[in-house]
């Protein structure tokens, strides 16, 4: 299952979770109908696996709700409508658990070079700054310019 290898959360089909729902309405109609022990079986295979990979999902989604808080920045990149919606719920009630509004300490740098017009990690737009300026960035982007040595804290 490629949602257990890959640390990103991954696309699924727009009806996935509709269809997953549909098989499982089928083999429990199946079941009652007359009982199966190998249709039992995969009926409770296929019930296990799902569970897993909703298991998966949700702590992929939590841990990417928290980082995106601490980022100020939002993603619904890879969700289901109702995979969505957990995430903003999730990001509303970590708002109100901080009692933060998403706010940011910034940083103020002294630029060792030049810089070019940038997008941060937080989404943000900076530049371009001059060598020898001081500037204030959020403190994720401002982690970024002083791990790569183009600035150094003012």
């Amino acid at each position: 299952m490629e949602e257990k290898r890959s640390p990103q959360l991954q696309t699924l089909n727009p009806l996935f979770f509709e269809d997953v729902q549909t098989l499982l309405n089928e083999y429990e109609k199946k079941l009652k109908e007359g009982f199966d022990i190998d249709l039992e079986r995969a009926f409770k295979n296929f019930q296990r696996k799902f569970e897993e990979l909703q298991i998966v999902r949700l702590k992929k989604i939590f841990l990417q709700a928290l980082s995106d808080f601490q980022l100020n920045k939002t993603s619904f990149e890879g969700m289901s409508d109702k995979e969505k919606e957990l995430y903003a719920s999730l990001i509303k009630f970590i708002k109100e658990f901080l009692g933060k509004n998403s706010t940011r300490l910034s940083v103020k740098l002294k630029i060792l070079t030049q810089v070019p017009k940038f997008v941060g990690i937080t989404g943000k737009e900076y530049g371009p700054f001059e060598k020898n300026s001081v500037v204030e960035l959020d403190s994720p982007d401002a982690e970024l310019l002083l791990g790569k040595n183009i600035a150094e804290l003012a």
